[in-house]
């Protein structure tokens, strides 16, 4: 069980911290850019951790784009204001070591101290030991078909405090706009959202054994 409080979580110095590592060049819907508002972090930080402990944070909408995923497809990008990356980034760098342990070692996906090079040795080391056969398997469109009550309900088994799974909720359920039209959003997780890589499953299993 993560036992952590919502406010140790969203203290002043760990939305600093969050702060320091976003590198995004992107603006959201409010159109400010990350060197605009680290301009005037400090009141932006006090604003933000005000807003988070006295429970009136809510997320900006989304800007809703995409990018070409092949020659016949595009896949859709979620574009966060750095304000709402700023608080993705913070819970991240809380939660994700927990829920990091509960997963298959052999998941190499959107996971801290992995990479493809690993994942390719990692084969390497199964062919060298005498595996051979190769399964792969992909979920068409995974990301934007997740289930918000089935996720939040996993979820709440493993977080103790409910402010968490309330702001997890609170993403879940953001929708964006495009081209001036919003769009709900009532299923799926924001491709291109700090925390989404955390609350998806892995699209992807290579499956390695020497069966027939």
């Amino acid at each position: 069980m993560f036992t952590q409080p919502f406010a140790n979580i969203f203290s002043l110095s760990a939305l600093e911290e969050a702060l320091s590592l976003i590198k995004s060049k992107s603006s959201g819907i409010d159109k400010e850019i990350l060197q605009e508002f680290k301009t005037n972090a400090k009141e932006n930080l006090q604003g933000l951790h005000h807003e988070l402990m006295s429970g009136t944070y809510t997320p900006q909408p989304i800007k809703k784009t995409s990018i070409e995923k092949d020659k016949t497809k595009r896949r859709p990008i979620a574009i966060a204001s750095i304000r709402d990356k700023v608080v993705q980034k913070t819970l991240v760098n809380e939660i994700e070591p927990f829920f990091d342990k509960k997963m298959s070692n052999k998941s190499y996906g959107y996971r801290r101290d992995k990479s493809p090079l690993k994942a390719v040795n990692r084969c390497r080391d199964f062919i060298n030991h005498g595996y051979f056969w190769v399964y792969k398997s992909d979920i068409d469109n995974f990301f934007e078909t997740i289930n918000h009550d089935t996720l939040l309900n996993l979820l709440d088994r493993d977080i103790q405090d409910k402010r968490v799974i309330r702001l997890i909720s609170l993403y879940l359920q953001n929708g964006g706009f495009k081209n001036l039209k919003y769009i709900e959003h009532e299923q799926g997780v924001h491709q291109g959202d700090i925390l989404s890589p955390l609350l998806r499953a892995p699209r992807k299993t290579l499956v390695i054994h020497n069966g027939l």
